[in-house]
């Protein structure tokens, strides 16, 4: 289990620092903090996956779940003004 956490740990950072190639090399850009945060979290999603489907119905996690789902909104939100932004012909 450990070898196929560590391969997508490997296999998503590739991706992570295709995406923030430009930014990574000034630290004076926010993008350079960025890209830390998004291995930190891609480190623990790793690290809690296997706990966050045992027991996938408990009220706690039922909670959790509709927790996580409202947060998402706002960035959902955000990334369809983005998308329709790039689409927009000036």
């Amino acid at each position: 289990m450990v070898n196929i956490k560590l391969a997508v740990f490997i296999l998503v950072s590739v991706g992570i620092v295709y995406v923030s190639r430009s930014s990574l090399r000034d630290v004076h850009t926010h993008g350079f903090y960025r890209f830390f945060a998004f291995e930190a979290i891609l480190g623990l999603i790793l690290v809690n996956a296997q706990a966050w489907f045992r027991e996938p119905f408990s009220p706690l996690h039922v909670v959790s779940w509709l927790l996580l789902t409202a947060s998402q909104s706002p960035i959902n939100r955000q990334l369809a003004v983005w998308l329709a932004s790039l689409t927009y012909d000036r």
